[in-house]
């Protein structure tokens, strides 16, 4: 497990497309922060992931695409799917090592917040839950992108279908509010991933919320394990 993400880590840093995802990020961040928070003279550091969320829904298919849909495209998952490794353990490797990038990319974004302390008049229990969320959200999205990588040999298809899917479950939280029939209130409220997301940029720490990324990442780990599974079989 550990050589397989120490391989996919390395890839990450040779391939443009995650130098791309946090250039993009660390870019927007940025932004963000000088229009939202020292253009404003405000302390509300959250706003920038209120922002950030949104420009996910395009960047995360970049981290994500590659990460089994390439394996397939130059013929080395015969390689995986042959090798001793259980397959949950090369999942959570090419998990974790998409994960990581992203964490890299959060941690970089730790100056805003720090700038602002340096002013006083911050609430650091609120940007610590804005960050969690922001972790966890995307430990649940990452897992739904390596998963939609696993159906396909096509990375840019792969990272088209994660981005459609994304804008899907963003369109679902955006109409969410204005649906009166209860029973398709609660059925669309399965799918509320930005809408939790929402909670914690607001500094509201619930263990619902926690629980339901957390489900919604294992959830896609599983289907990930089942597709390079039945991949298997089709491959023996």
């Amino acid at each position: 497990m550990r050589a397989v993400y120490r391989k996919d880590l390395r890839s990450h840093f040779a391939s443009a497309s995650s130098y791309m995802f946090l250039a993009v990020f660390l870019f927007f961040g940025g932004s963000y922060f000088t229009r939202f928070v020292l253009a404003q003279n405000t302390s509300e550091v959250t706003e920038i992931f209120a922002n950030t969320s949104v420009l996910m829904v395009l960047l995360f298919p970049f981290l994500t695409m590659r990460s089994m849909a390439r394996e397939q495209q130059i013929g080395t998952d015969k390689l995986l799917l042959t090798g001793p490794l259980p397959i949950v353990s090369l999942v959570t490797a090419k998990l974790l090592a998409c994960y990581t990038v992203f964490l890299l990319s959060l941690a970089l974004t730790a100056i805003f917040p720090l700038l602002v302390f340096a002013g006083g008049n911050v609430s650091a229990g609120e940007v610590l839950v804005s960050y969690l969320g922001f972790a966890l959200f995307g430990l649940a999205v990452i897992s739904l992108g390596v998963f939609i990588s696993s159906l396909s040999a096509h990375p840019l298809r792969a990272g088209l279908v994660t981005a459609i899917c994304l804008i899907i479950l963003w369109m679902t939280d955006s109409i969410l509010p204005n649906v009166a029939n209860p029973a398709l209130h609660s059925l669309l409220s399965v799918f509320s991933l930005f809408g939790r997301l929402e909670e914690f940029q607001y500094g509201f720490l619930r263990l619902s919320s926690i629980l339901y990324m957390l489900s919604f990442a294992a959830v896609f780990v599983l289907f990930t394990c089942k597709s390079i599974s039945l991949h298997r079989e089709n491959k023996v």
